[in-house]
């Protein structure tokens, strides 16, 4: 075969291949669905609940579960006449109280479309109940119980553990209320740290309170009496009425479909429309902020999950700014902080958004630290009475592994040039010189932080450094003290970016960033990113980067407990 026959060949097979995947993906992508007349969407709330998927398979049938589809969908049910209304199972989902109070939000603009929504419960917490009581019905399963055991947070201290296994935690950070770092510093709360978590708890109780006790007609005294109780057997929920009816699923659905009727149902994550399938302009785009900031790419990290990497968003906002079709901006923030150098990397590419296009800040479950940072970017923010703000300060250090080198036998040595050569070195303590030159690293980075705020909040230096410290504040205490303007959610911070732009609410669109990657490309990013830290894919490349880790990513992250409701 000639030379020439066989390159002919070879483009023919190419174009075949080509062609074969996207028949593939077209042959396995869904199409939009049909509902039948009087059908249910079914929602089963359980399991992690990220505001956007970041990644997305290009076989897969239906969408990513995410607060932003599930919004997506209840707006486009609202106004179709062949969706009676949702039927909803609620297990423990991972969502913050920001996300949940929006969730309840969603499902009262839904019910005010003249939909209907019913709940089916088998062993409830507080925390699932609250998440139920927007609907109409609430029904328990007959054997099931009401855990209303209440609410607790509950941090978990290394100290002792680091003590007795070799390891040093040399931390310096600003403020008495930069409590990321207690984690591996101290035994139990200092006094600072158990103020910020009395307040937390606090807001979040007395939210519960508030919202179940309207729903059920409790006054304050009488949800105490329900929650101290702990556990409310399914005969006692029915009496007091704090559920509509005990019964299994199936005869829920019979109820809904009548006597000797199937219920028609259509899982809501199949009636999210694909962005490929939406039509109609694009005139405000949102930028998904959520997880840890660090420099790089975007993935998921094995130790900490959803990484925000600033490369990624601030191209994806690049991108955004010179579409000229989209005409004003929404960065949506979901997280607790991360490096200063990444977050200060996004905040710059949304200045340079800002001063073309209007740029609204819409803050979630978290928007701390180096996630406060970045929101310096615009004079309008938008938050949840229950999100998680402010924070402002800065903690740097590392961890000292020579007891530990020296009970397992490792020994190390070097040599370097430089006073400072090994100052991020595992194998030692900070020495008093090296921890007064992080100090001042810290106090700098500091007052930069302080100055950004002042400046973006219209605020004197000195009444933003009272209020900094570190400090954690709900969305609502963020409104009294200046930092944030308005209560409201994405839906709110869409409807002012609208305003804003003067685009009219029934013709302008909605695009995202980043966009999902592929569900190959994204494992491909995780494993990257398990080599970066080690794993058990490089060892050798753990110790070179633990100094960096040690120091970087910690740097603006603030300490938040797990929620145990």
């Amino acid at each position: 075969m000639s030379r020439k026959a066989a390159l002919l060949l070879l483009f023919i097979l190419l174009v075949v291949c080509i062609g074969g995947v996207f028949f593939l993906v077209s042959l396995f992508t869904p199409s939009a669905p049909t509902p039948r007349a009087h059908s249910y969407l079914v929602l089963n709330l359980e399991g992690e609940i990220p505001d956007y998927p970041t990644a997305r398979s290009l076989f897969q049938k239906e969408e990513p579960l995410s607060l932003w589809g599930i919004s997506q969908a209840l707006r486009e049910a609202a106004g179709d006449s062949r969706i009676d209304g949702l039927l909803m199972s609620v297990s423990s989902p991972g969502m913050g109280m920001a996300k949940s109070d929006e969730f309840l939000g969603m499902l009262k603009e839904f019910r005010k479309a003249g939909k209907k929504v019913h709940v089916y419960l088998e062993v409830p917490t507080l925390k699932d109940y609250y998440l139920a009581s927007e609907a109409d019905t609430v029904t328990l399963m007959p054997s099931g119980e009401l855990l209303f055991t209440g609410l607790s947070f509950e941090t978990v201290f290394l100290k002792n553990l680091f003590q007795k296994i070799g390891v040093t935690a040399d931390f310096v950070h600003t403020g008495d209320y930069k409590t990321a770092g207690n984690t591996f510093t101290e035994s139990a709360y200092t006094p600072a740290h158990r103020e910020i978590m009395d307040s937390l708890l606090d807001s979040f109780y007395s939210r519960f309170a508030e919202v179940i006790g309207q729903r059920r007609g409790l006054d304050r005294n009488a949800f105490d009496a329900m929650v101290d109780k702990g556990i409310i057997l399914p005969e006692e929920a029915l009496e007091t009425k704090l559920v509509e009816r005990l019964a299994f699923r199936d005869q829920l659905e019979e109820a809904l479909a009548g006597e000797g009727k199937k219920l028609s149902k259509l899982p809501l994550s199949q009636y999210i429309p694909r962005p490929d399938q939406r039509k109609g302009s694009r005139n405000i785009a949102v930028v998904f902020l959520q997880g840890e900031i660090r420099e790089g790419a975007s993935g998921e990290d094995p130790l900490s999950g959803t990484i925000v990497g600033a490369s990624t968003v601030a191209d994806a906002i690049k991108e955004a700014a010179k579409d000229e079709s989209v005409k004003a901006l929404v960065l949506r923030v979901d997280s607790p902080g991360g490096s200063a150098i990444a977050s200060d990397l996004i905040l710059r590419e949304l200045e340079r958004a800002a001063a073309k296009k209007p740029l609204v800040i819409s803050m979630g479950d978290y928007a701390a630290s180096g996630g406060y940072w970045v929101s310096t970017s615009s004079s309008l923010i938008f938050a949840d009475p229950l999100t998680l703000t402010g924070s402002i300060g800065v903690l740097a250090g590392k961890f000292s592994l020579k007891g530990l080198f020296e009970k397992v036998g490792i020994s190390t040595d070097r040599v370097e040039r430089g006073k400072y050569a090994h100052m991020f070195s595992s194998s030692e303590a900070l020495s008093d010189e090296e921890k007064a030159l992080l100090e001042k690293s810290v106090r700098g980075m500091y007052s930069r932080f302080l100055s950004k705020v002042a400046k973006a909040r219209k605020m004197k230096v000195e009444d933003v450094d009272k209020i900094a410290q570190g400090r954690v504040w709900t969305g609502k205490d963020g409104v009294s003290n200046g930092l944030v303007d308005k209560i409201g959610g994405l839906q709110e911070a869409l409807a002012e970016a609208m305003r804003l732009a003067k685009l009219s609410p029934s013709t302008a669109g909605v695009c995202e960033y980043p966009k999902p990657r592929s569900r190959l490309l994204a494992d491909l990013s995780d494993l990257e990113l398990l080599k970066a830290y080690g794993g058990v894919l490089s060892p050798r490349k753990a110790v070179q980067r633990l100094p960096y880790r040690n120091f970087q990513a910690l740097l603006l992250v603030p300490s938040y407990p797990v929620l145990t409701p």
